[in-house]
């Protein structure tokens, strides 16, 4: 199947992108439609890394589109066939014509999916200066991203399967520069240690109690929206993984960046009981929300700098 881009400056993504979005996922996978985020100096407010992390709650699949770089170049360049394109009225028309034919010219086919009816009206800009005017515009945008795009990120949650080396990427390259908290330290602080241990022997048997589990999620997620602005936070291996957990700690999407750490290689040694890690590997899932991914399987050192310093620059100051 084809990899399609739908491109544009979504500031704010609308429930008008939305539903063109959700749309080209039933028609081509939701794996292989990409959202590109596109400076345009006339309409974007928030910088394009901003407003991607105001969006990956929608898709894993969001790139910022580079500056000085035509959408139909990166298309060719990141092996993306088709660009994604809506209309809204008239007068969309005659520019998306017009700029389907350019873009045609430079390799790049364009696919339309007309407006949902009811939307014609609704237009990012629309919606950004009722909102600038403290004017209610929650029916316009998707609730997974209206709440990020009021706020700014205070905090980054590094998150990662069991063994991944969280605390080494941790250790080397934000301790020392920033406050950094361990979720099962503040676990052991904050959790009667009967609740902890009824938590380790649900995970050892199998049989985990959900009320206990989202009872804990209460108790830290109170305490990490309590620590100081742009601390880095080590998620437990429980943490934003288990599915259990997420209905307390889901809050903590809304103003934190997300880093997954898939691989990250150390000497460091761990005694990790096998039995029981193959056990939390059994109930742990994927975070809702990605903003990050670390693997140095894949990554050298400067392109693990390079995200650690996109998802600092993000930090609110």
């Amino acid at each position: 199947m084809s990899k399609v881009l739908f491109a544009g400056s979504f500031d704010p993504f609308t429930i008008g992108h939305h539903s063109v979005f959700s749309r080209a996922c039933r028609l081509f996978g939701e794996k292989n439609v990409f959202i590109g985020v596109a400076r345009n100096s006339e309409k974007n407010v928030c910088s394009p890394e901003r407003l991607r992390w105001t969006i990956n709650p929608v898709s894993p699949n969001v790139v910022v589109i580079p500056d000085k770089t035509l959408v139909a170049d990166f298309c060719v360049h990141n092996g993306i066939s088709h660009l994604i394109r809506s209309m809204r009225n008239t007068t969309d028309f005659n520019y998306e014509m017009e700029l389907a034919a350019w873009n045609g010219k430079l390799g790049i086919e364009t696919l339309f999916i007309p407006c949902k009816e009811g939307y014609e009206k609704i237009s990012s800009s629309s919606v950004r200066n009722l909102a600038q005017y403290g004017k209610d515009v929650s029916e316009y945008m998707p609730e997974i991203t209206r709440t990020r795009w009021f706020k700014k990120p205070k905090r980054i949650i590094v998150t990662g399967f069991i063994g991944s080396g969280k605390s080494s990427y941790i250790d080397a390259f934000f301790r020392g520069k920033y406050d950094c908290f361990d979720m099962d330290e503040i676990a052991k602080k904050r959790l009667d240690a009967g609740l902890r241990n009824d938590i380790a022997d649900g995970i050892a048997s199998g049989s985990l109690d959900s009320a206990k589990l989202d009872a804990a999620g209460q108790i830290l997620l109170e305490e990490i929206l309590a620590m100081p602005k742009n601390a880095v936070i080590e998620a437990s291996a429980l943490g934003t993984y288990t599915r259990f957990l997420l209905n307390p700690l889901r809050k903590l999407y809304d103003d934190a960046a997300i880093m997954r750490v898939d691989k990250f290689h150390s000497d460091k040694v761990r005694k990790i009981d096998e039995n029981f890690k193959q056990a939390v590997l059994r109930i742990q899932t994927k975070p809702l929300v990605t903003d990050f991914v670390i693997n140095d399987d894949l990554q050298n050192a400067d392109e693990i700098a390079e995200l650690n310093a996109r998802a600092v620059s993000l930090l609110e100051r």
